[in-house]
């Protein structure tokens, strides 16, 4: 059994690897390059993988909310019609995703991030009939909460295997009989 902690732990340290070896995307399973979506006008496009982990970050100038891309990753997962949208977290049990949370489209704000920026997040992930995940994460910077000027939209997408998820995931605990 994995801790929350552990997983998240684990999660990071599949990032920060892929930051490390980048691969090329023409070596790519052609249904994982679909998956992992860059639009049009996307700018510092990177691929990287790591031990069956996949990921791409870009840039795009695009003013926050960003509903435009949110629209659009929207069409694009449904168009290849084997992902799902989930509306709660698999690597956060019971953590509604921010599409799912009321008031409706609400991103997370986190002050001071590690760059000394205040950070506003968007996690939408999706799903397909084997448990593999992916994970869009949306990212505007802002100093002093000034995210009504927000105009650089950093994202990152991340496909995650199912056997990663069933191996590192938190199992919920067993009640009484």
């Amino acid at each position: 059994m994995m801790s929350r902690k552990k997983l998240a732990l684990a999660f990071f340290l599949v990032v920060i690897s892929m930051l490390v070896f980048p691969m090329a995307a023409s070596a790519w399973p052609r249904e994982i390059e679909k998956a992992l979506w860059v639009p049009e006008g996307a700018y510092e496009v990177d691929r990287r993988a790591q031990s069956g982990v996949y990921s791409v970050s870009y840039k795009l100038n695009l003013c926050q909310p960003a509903e435009s891309f949110i629209s659009g990753m929207k069409r694009h997962m449904k168009r290849l019609s084997r992902w799902k949208r989930l509306d709660f977290d698999p690597y956060n049990p019971g953590l509604k995703l921010n599409h799912a949370r009321e008031p409706v489209g609400r991103w997370d704000i986190y002050h001071h991030g590690p760059d000394g920026n205040d950070v506003m997040q968007w996690i939408d992930d999706w799903e397909d009939s084997g448990k593999n995940v992916v994970r869009y994460c949306l990212r505007y910077r802002a100093m002093n909460n000034g995210f009504q000027n927000a105009c650089i939209l950093e994202v990152i997408v991340s496909y995650l295997p199912g056997q990663i998820m069933r191996r590192d995931a938190p199992t919920k605990p067993k009640g009484k009989r």
